[in-house]
């Protein structure tokens, strides 16, 4: 359990320790190895591991979806490079990757509730470092502004890479604290304290689907503790919340053709139907390789010009992830994608018999599917934080659970 708590705090941290230690911003990327590792030394201890009928489907699409982004890189050739499309299309399928790795290393991991104790002392400390610098920093700007939103906040980073890297520290801190105090049976008024700092933080990052998901969250943990199951009808209030809160930026940010990620999204579109059914291949169009090796994409749709999307200045390439993946790999790609989605939120959804611990699973996931309209959270680090966090909490789950049938 060291191991698993060791390697969620290095996932939740590493926005922050990349500025630092630069090499730390690829750990995402060495935690593949770091499994796999893991899981040879657990084979060679003769311990239970087993792949399930699900992971071999999700394998099966991975090399559909890489077969397809390959077939269509060979075709429309605006990457010609075998070595950089297909490490884009790796990288894509890397959150993927890592849920099945660490859904089998994860699987029989003892509970050790001294070790969940000092986590939850942890994240509490973690929680109260930030609240309170954010709170100073209202009046003293210790931290550099990331601009204005909603005409009166000003948005921090507080020493991570963007603002949305420290608001999902908070929202993680505050599913896995929900999941704590439930195991470690701590009195859940505790609840109020943790929502309350958690809240200060993601104001002061200024995220609108982070504000909807933290009003979605506490309805749903309130309800819980008077019911054990939710019904259709008590989601209609805090949906009709979220969707008010959130209209004006789900408008701006999607619907309007004059935004970068209505650009994109829109672009996207186009060059699924130019290139249909297969798209125009890895890393040629809203992913990191088409911004590192500038696409000719971008000139053939004329949109090189557009502020963050040149060449000189292509800081907002990345900013749609769902264009990237309709331009790059079609119809096609984009269905087997679907499908690689639905898959993993049937296992992720099927777990957690008690009410609040379905919801300690499906959180950081529902969060991390609602992020993605307008953020590239799956194929960041924050993407590979939310799966091994959901992972983790449901191998405790399922052992705990597994326990009290004894």
């Amino acid at each position: 359990m060291k191991f698993n708590i060791s390697i969620i705090i290095i996932l939740l941290f590493q926005g922050s320790i990349g500025n630092i230690i630069p090499i730390m911003n690829y750990f995402d990327e060495f935690l593949i190895i770091i499994l796999v590792i893991r899981i040879l030394f657990m084979m060679m201890k003769r311990k239970n591991v087993k792949i399930s009928k699900n992971h071999l489907v999700i394998i099966f699409f991975i090399c559909l979806y890489l077969t397809v982004g390959i077939v269509s890189n060979m075709n429309s050739k605006f990457l010609v490079e075998f070595k950089a499309y297909l490490s884009s299309g790796i990288l894509s399928m890397k959150f993927v990757i890592i849920f099945i790795l660490s859904s089998m290393a994860f699987k029989d991991m003892k509970v050790n509730f001294e070790y969940l104790k000092l986590f939850y002392r942890f994240l509490n400390i973690i929680l109260n470092i930030y609240g309170v610098l954010l709170i100073i920093n209202i009046p003293t700007n210790i931290f550099k502004s990331w601009g204005i939103r909603y005409g009166i906040i000003t948005t921090v980073s507080a020493g991570f890479s963007h603002p949305a890297e420290l608001d999902f520290l908070a929202i993680s801190i505050m599913v896995i604290q929900t999941f704590l105090i439930e195991v470690l049976k701590k009195d859940k008024k505790k609840y109020i304290f943790i929502y309350f700092k958690v809240l200060i933080i993601i104001i002061l990052t200024g995220r609108i689907k982070s504000i909807a998901f933290f009003v979605l969250f506490v309805t749903i943990v309130g309800i819980s503790n008077y019911r054990k199951k939710l019904t259709k009808k008590q989601l209609i209030l805090p949906i009709f919340i979220i969707l008010y809160i959130a209209k004006e930026r789900i408008i701006s940010e999607l619907l309007e053709i004059n935004s970068v990620r209505g650009t994109l999204l829109t672009t996207g579109i186009k060059i699924a139907k130019d290139y249909f059914p297969i798209g125009s291949g890895f890393g040629t169009f809203g992913s990191d390789t088409s911004r590192k090796i500038y696409s000719p994409i971008y000139f053939i749709y004329e949109i090189n010009k557009k502020y963050g999307l040149s060449r000189k200045w292509p800081a907002y390439i990345t900013d749609s992830h769902w264009a990237s993946i309709i331009g790059e790999t079609g119809v096609i790609g984009t269905s087997i994608y679907i499908c690689i989605l639905y898959l993993i939120s049937k296992q992720i959804f099927e777990n957690g018999k008690k009410f609040i611990n379905k919801i300690s699973i499906c959180s950081l996931w529902v969060y991390g599917l609602m992020s993605s309209i307008s953020d590239t959270i799956l194929i960041s680090y924050r993407g590979v934080a939310l799966i091994v966090i959901t992972n983790f909490i449901m191998a405790i789950v399922n052992n705990i659970e597994k326990l009290e049938e004894e």
